[in-house]
Formats: structure tokens, C-alpha cells, sequence
């Protein structure tokens, strides 16, 4: 993670490569001190060795995922009504969940086609890629895993302005902090920050019973459509369209029921992930 949420916007995004110091190049027709060439014969049997090792891997344990997506989600936007104007608009996690139906559809379709080749008795295009997590909103003390009372507090009120205090306090925020506001502000936010909390409870869970035990250790994947996003929220503060830290109230949920020892955030958005940097830099 880098510094500021707007300091990347002009600056080149690959700096280079480091040069290699003089004296220590190596051509790949030069192998190095007690390295060894690999025989035709040896390559074929590491080919071999590694395609057996993919094909041992059940097909579904690579395809199906959890996916959490509410269209109550869209309802969060400018007062004025003008979402499409902006960057961070509604449209945004619904072209991506539309496309996503789509691969659905586009796979159902292939294991349809499938089955009436091999037996002949397929009856309509199913596909269990993606498993649904019904959404709901984050607790209040689930946000307060990583956001100060006094922030909870503070987003909750939005939901009791008027139109006109919603209006003012978009002008007074949008251009400074890429905040909008209205009377969904609030809900929608809480129902983005429990629907990241439970992708990870989706694929962390045990099963209740054996009898769903194969079905549920056959999806180890999970992904959230969610919105308003998060990475910009620090503990005590919104910014950058973001107003709880999704991601970081994931990761703490997962260590905090200790579902997790170790966690990994990959944030590969072009802007800077600063509030989840703050939330865990003093994190060991």
C-alpha cells in the first residue's frame, strides 16, 4: 500500500525495474554455480506430474464460488438523483452482477450442452458457479470492530436529515471528500459492510451436518458486489465514497472469531487503499 488516495492520479503506475548490479548478469545460456540442465525426458515427467496434480483437483472445488449481491445496495446516492454523473454510481455493481449472471447462464448452457452429448436427457441450462449469500446489514458492533462509536454514530445520523440538510451536506463534501449522502446512505452501507462480513463467514464456516458437509467444502471462494466501497474509510472518518471499511471489517471479523491467525488484503484498485493501510498499521 502506498501513501495518499490521490497522489497516484498523474504519477506513472510502474516505476521500473530495479538495474541488475554490475558483475551479477546471466544470460540463460549461462547456468549458474551447481545448477542442473533439465533432461527432455525430465521436463515431460514434471508435466506429466503437475497435470496429474490438476486433475486431482475436483472440478467444482475450482468454480464455484459464494456471491453476495442486494439490489438494496443501489439505493445509496446523490440527493440530487443525478447518480450517473459520478464515478461511484449505482450502475457500477450492476453491470458488474449482470455480467457475472451472464457467465452463469453462458455455463449453465456449456454443462447442458454436456450432458445431451454424453446421455442425451439434459433438461435446461443450470450451473452451480456461484452460490447466493443472502445480504444483511453489519451490527453495530460489528462495525465498532474497527470504527470509533463516534463514526457509527455519525453515519447513522445521516439517515435522519432532511432532504435539504442531505443536500447541503453533499455541497459541502462531495468536492473535498467525494462524499454524497441521502436518506440510503446509511443502510446501504451497513448492508456492504455485512455482506464482505459474511463472504467470510460463508467460506470459513463448518457445516452444520454431515449431509452438507461434500456441498460446503466444495466452495472455498467467495465475492462481495458491494457498494458503497470501503478502502478509503479510515476508524474515525469517511472519505473517497467510502463510509465503512468492508474489506477491513471482513478481515477483523474473521480474526476476531478467530476464523483466521493470518490475513492478506490484495488491494489492487489504481488509488490508494489509505484507510485500510491506517486501520492496520500498527497490526502485528
Amino acid at each position: 500500500m502506498v501513501s495518499t488516495r490521490r497522489s497516484i492520479g498523474s504519477e506513472p503506475l510502474s516505476p521500473g525495474l530495479p538495474s541488475t548490479p554490475a558483475g551479477n548478469t546471466r544470460t540463460s545460456a549461462q547456468p549458474g554455480p551447481g545448477s542442473t540442465r533439465c533432461t527432455s525426458t525430465q521436463k515431460k515427467e514434471k508435466l506429466s506430474k503437475s497435470r496429474q496434480l490438476r486433475q486431482s483437483v475436483p472440478s467444482k472445488s475450482s468454480t464455484r464460488v459464494h456471491l453476495a449481491y442486494d439490489d438494496r445496495m443501489t439505493l445509496h446516492g446523490a440527493p440530487d438523483g443525478n447518480a450517473s454523473e459520478r464515478a461511484e454510481c449505482p450502475a457500477r455493481i450492476e453491470a458488474i452482477h449482470g455480467r457475472l449472471m451472464e457467465l452463469e447462464h453462458d455455463l449453465g448452457a456449456y454443462h447442458m450442452q454436456q450432458q445431451q452429448q454424453q446421455q442425451g436427457n439434459a433438461t435446461s441450462p443450470t450451473s452451480e458457479r456461484f452460490v447466493s449469500i443472502p445480504v444483511r446489514q453489519a451490527t453495530r458492533s460489528e462495525i465498532e470492530l474497527i470504527h470509533t462509536a463516534e463514526h457509527y454514530e455519525a453515519i447513522a445520523a445521516s439517515a435522519q436529515l432532511s432532504h435539504e440538510d442531505l443536500l447541503a451536506k453533499t455541497d459541502a463534501e462531495e468536492e473535498s471528500k467525494d462524499l454524497v449522502w441521502n436518506e440510503n446512505t446509511f443502510d446501504s452501507a451497513l448492508l456492504a459492510a455485512g455482506a464482505a462480513i459474511d463472504c467470510v463467514a460463508a467460506i470459513t464456516d463448518r457445516p452444520a451436518s454431515e449431509a452438507v458437509a461434500e456441498r460446503e467444502e466444495k466452495c472455498t471462494r467467495a465475492i462481495s458486489v458491494c457498494r458503497p466501497p470501503g478502502h478509503h474509510a479510515s476508524a474515525g472518518a469517511a472519505d473517497g465514497f467510502c463510509y465503512f471499511n468492508n474489506v477491513a471489517l471482513a478481515a477483523c471479523h474473521a480474526l476476531h472469531s478467530k476464523r483466521a491467525r493470518r490475513i492478506v488484503i490484495l488491494d489492487w484498485d489504481v488509488h490508494h487503499g489509505n484507510g485500510t493501510q491506517d486501520i492496520f498499521y500498527d497490526n502485528e
